[in-house]
């Protein structure tokens, strides 16, 4: 690839870094999965963790915050493979906001 292939390519990722993080990430971890089926070191897959987030039934962020610090009674532990801030674990990976997180919209594709 000659230095003009190079920098037309880097300028694509660059256009749209989400689609070059994908590609980058489904190389460097070997996979042909999605992103969002792939998961970050030490924690489930997106997939697998917003299930497990939805089971909680709760409504906002603000719920997942209390939730987090161990503040709602009756509502187990959370687990070490669940990230408390998944928006930054999972920002590249699947993630669409706390309403999706949470279930409170969207379906569980997947």
């Amino acid at each position: 690839m000659d230095n003009h292939q190079q920098d037309h390519s880097l300028k694509a990722t660059v256009s749209n870094p989400v689609v070059g993080l994908r590609e980058v990430k489904s190389k460097v971890e070997g996979t042909n999965f999605p992103p969002e089926h792939v998961a970050p070191k030490g924690y489930l897959s997106f997939v697998e963790a917003r299930k497990f987030a939805v089971s909680l039934q709760l409504k906002t962020r603000k719920d997942w915050r209390q939730y987090i610090k161990g503040e709602l009674v009756g509502v187990a532990q959370k687990p070490e493979n669940i990230p408390a801030h998944p928006d930054g674990i999972y920002k590249v990976k699947g993630w669409q906001g706390w309403k999706f997180w949470l279930g409170t919209i969207g379906g569980l594709e997947g």
